[in-house]
C-alpha cells in the first residue's frame, strides 16, 4: 500500500490496482486515507464490475470517503472526486455536485466537473464558465466548453433543403459514367468540369431528386468560386447560412488537397455565422472546398444519401452501393432486355439488388462461396422484397447455364484472397462464362486484377467490348464489358 500511496508511475499504480483488485472487500477502507493515489484508485477501481457491486453495496463509506474527497484542499483529489461521481453517482453525492458549481474556485478542475453533470446543471457551469471566461486559461475554457458538448450531444436539425430560388450544383460521378447520365439529363442546362457534371438554374425540388439518384455519390450546391481561399470560404459559409432554414444546423468541411486543410481550418475559426455550427462528428451538411479555376465552395446534406436502406447486412470487401448501381446502369445500356441475370461472387446481394431495380422484370441467379454471404444476401434481399436463387459454392462448381447476363464484384487478391488464388479463380470464371452464357449473353465484371483479367478474355471464345476505368474507395478499377 506505502508504495502505491508514495509511486508517480503510472504503471506501477496499475499493475499494483490489477492485483489489489481480487481483494476489494480490504482495499475500500485503506481508501480513507486522503490523497490523490487513492482518489485515483477508487476513480478507475468505479469502472470495473466487481467493485461497483462492492461500493454500492457499502453505500455510506462510499459517498462519506467522496465527500471527504470533495472537501480536500488539494484541487488535483478534487479533480479525480468529480470523475469518481461521473463514474459511479448516487442522489447525494450529485446533490454536492450541483453546490460545487459556484463553490469550486480551482477553474482546472471544472472540466472534470463538467462531465460529470448534466442538463440544466451542465448549462449552469457552462454559464459561469462564460461569465468568468476572462479569468481563465483559454486552454482551459475550451476543455470545459468540449466537455459540455460531449456530455450534452447537441440535436443538430436534419437539413431537409435549402432556400433558394435558383443556383448551380455538381453531381460527383465515375468519370467514365458522365456520358451515360448526361443523356438522363436532357432537360437541365449543364457542363462538364473537371471535378464533375456542374448543372445550372436549378429549383430547390431539382435538387432534391438528383441528390436522391442511386448512380451519383452526391450532388453539391455551388456557394462559393473565388481565387482567393479567404474570399471564397467567407462568401460561400455566409450565403449557405442564409440559406438554410432558421434553426441550429452542423456542418463538416473538408478539402480533397491535404496541402490547405491547415488554412481552411484556421479561416473557417474567424467567420461568424447564425444558424451554422462546425461540427465534424454530427452533422447534416457537408461543405467541401475543390481547386477547380480557383477555389470551389461546394455543399451537400447528408439526408439525400438515405438511398441504400435495404443494405443492412455488408461485408469490408462489399462493393459501394452507388458503384453497383453506375455498374447496372452500364449493363441495362448494353444488355436492356436481358432476363436471367447472375453474380457468381455475390457476397451480400448488392450487384444483384441494383441491378433488378433497374429492370424488375429480370430473374436472379446468385452464389458465393462464402455461407456468411449468402445469408447476409438473404437478408439484403428480403428487405427489399426481391426474390433470387441463392447456393453456396465455388465458381468452379457454379452450375447455372442459359444466362443472359453475368455480372460480378470480382475478388481483387487485396483485401480477401490472393494475386495468385485469382488465377485459379478468374480461369474457372471465365471458362465458366464461355458455357454459361447464351450466344449474344453479356459478363460485366468489375475488378483491381485487371491485367489477369484482361489476359485470360484474350485468349478465350469471349470478347472484349469495352473496358472503363473506375476510382473507388481509393482503388483503381476496371468494368470488362464482355459478350459471348
Amino acid at each position: 500500500m506505502k508504495t502505491f500511496l508514495e509511486t508517480q508511475d503510472q504503471k506501477t499504480k496499475i499493475e499494483y490496482l490489477n492485483k489489489f483488485a481480487l481483494d476489494l472487500d480490504l482495499y475500500l477502507p485503506r481508501l480513507l486515507v486522503c490523497n490523490k493515489n487513492c482518489a485515483y484508485a477508487l476513480a478507475n477501481l468505479t469502472k470495473k464490475k466487481r467493485a461497483k457491486e462492492i461500493l454500492l453495496s457499502t453505500k455510506e463509506t462510499y459517498e462519506n470517503l467522496v465527500l471527504e474527497l470533495i472537501d480536500s484542499a488539494d484541487a488535483k483529489i478534487r479533480k479525480y472526486a468529480y470523475v469518481i461521481c461521473g463514474n459511479l453517482p448516487t442522489e447525494k453525492l450529485y446533490n454536492r455536485l450541483k453546490e460545487q458549481i459556484y463553490k469550486e474556485e480551482t477553474y482546472l478542475t471544472l472540466p472534470s466537473l463538467m462531465l460529470s453533470l448534466v442538463g440544466k446543471d451542465c448549462k449552469d457551469l457552462l454559464e459561469r464558465a462564460c461569465n468568468e471566461q476572462e479569468q481563465i486559461a483559454p486552454k482551459i475554457y475550451a476543455e470545459i466548453v468540449t466537455n459540455y458538448n460531449l456530455a450534452n450531444p447537441r440535436e443538430y436539425q436534419t437539413a431537409l433543403g435549402f432556400n433558394f430560388t435558383s443556383a448551380s450544383g455538381i453531381i460527383f460521378t465515375q468519370k467514365c459514367y458522365e456520358d451515360f447520365i448526361i443523356k438522363d439529363l436532357a432537360l437541365y442546362n449543364k457542363q462538364k468540369l473537371k471535378c464533375g457534371i456542374k448543372i445550372n438554374d436549378i429549383t430547390p425540388k431539382d435538387y432534391q431528386i438528383l441528390a436522391k439518384r442511386r448512380d451519383i455519390y452526391s450532388f453539391s450546391l455551388i456557394l462559393s468560386q473565388n481565387a482567393n481561399l479567404k474570399e471564397c470560404l467567407n462568401l460561400g459559409l455566409k450565403y449557405l447560412d442564409d440559406i438554410v432554414d432558421n434553426g441550429d444546423f452542423a456542418y463538416r468541411i473538408s478539402c480533397q488537397d491535404s496541402k490547405i486543410n491547415s488554412a481552411v481550418l484556421k479561416e473557417i475559426k474567424t467567420i461568424s455565422l447564425s444558424n451554422l455550427t462546425n461540427s465534424p462528428n454530427n452533422y447534416s451538411i457537408s461543405v467541401e472546398v475543390i481547386i477547380q479555376n480557383g477555389y470551389l465552395l461546394v455543399a451537400s446534406l447528408e439526408s439525400c444519401k438515405e438511398k441504400f436502406t435495404y443494405r443492412q447486412e455488408f461485408l469490408p470487401a462489399s462493393i459501394n452501393p452507388t458503384t453497383a448501381n453506375i455498374i447496372c446502369k452500364i449493363a441495362h445500356y448494353y444488355n436492356p432486355n436481358a432476363k436471367v441475370i447472375a453474380d457468381g461472387f455475390c457476397g451480400t446481394g448488392t450487384m444483384l439488388i441494383e441491378r433488378k431495380l433497374v429492370n424488375k422484370s429480370v430473374s436472379l441467379i446468385g452464389s458465393d462461396i462464402s455461407k456468411i454471404s449468402i445469408s447476409k444476401a438473404k437478408t439484403n434481399l428480403n428487405n427489399i422484397g426481391f426474390k433470387a436463387k441463392l447456393s453456396c459454392c465455388d465458381i468452379a462448381d457454379f452450375k447455372e447455364g442459359n444466362l443472359d447476363e453475368f455480372i460480378s464484384n470480382l475478388p481483387y487478391g487485396l483485401r480477401v484472397g490472393s494475386h495468385s488464388d485469382n488465377f485459379k479463380i478468374y480461369k474457372n470464371l471465365v471458362f465458366k462464362l464461355e458455357k454459361s452464357l447464351v450466344k449474344g449473353g453479356f459478363a460485366f465484371l468489375y475488378t483491381a486484377d485487371k491485367k489477369l483479367l484482361r489476359d485470360l478474355v484474350k485468349f478465350s471464345n469471349l470478347k472484349l467490348v469495352s473496358e472503363l476505368n473506375f476510382i473507388s474507395g481509393g482503388l483503381y478499377c476496371s468494368l470488362f464489358i464482355v459478350q459471348k
